[in-house]
């Protein structure tokens, strides 16, 4: 799974959606939210994604989501800011992320990001694969 976490307040939230939705494939879905809970109740559910967009996210945003940590550790996490403080992006790199940047400035560099993310899993996906073809 992937999503996409963007609070309402996002004016660009749709472009993106659609620039990330045709980035994807078929089999990689892409689920927005623009609430932290139902983001949150969703990871719960399926503790398993495999890409996280943050767009326009504010401290109490990282801090939510490093509550969550045991439910992302193998997710490859993009963030965008919203707002530019240091507090806010040293508490960011505790998740880890594939990508840090503003959202006025960063927001056309996460496309091919993405990209790239779906094209490591997918030869990831197939070396898993061939592993257990070998195996049997």
């Amino acid at each position: 799974m992937n999503y996409l976490f963007a609070p309402e307040s996002i004016a660009e939230r749709q472009t993106v959606l659609k620039q990330l939705t045709e980035a994807l494939e078929p089999n990689h879905r892409l689920e927005m939210f623009s609430e932290f809970d139902s983001f949150s109740a969703r990871l719960r559910l399926y503790n398993n994604p495999q890409i996280i967009v943050m767009l326009g996210v504010e401290k109490k945003d990282i801090e939510n989501l490093l509550s969550l940590s045991e439910l992302i550790k193998d997710a490859a996490i993009i963030i965008l800011h919203s707002e530019d403080s240091e507090a806010t992006v040293k508490l960011s790199i505790r998740l880890r992320p594939k990508f840090i940047g503003h959202l006025d400035t960063d927001l056309e560099k996460i496309i091919p990001i993405v990209k790239k993310l779906i094209q490591n899993q997918k030869i990831r996906a197939q070396k898993i694969a061939d592993d257990k073809n070998i195996l049997n």
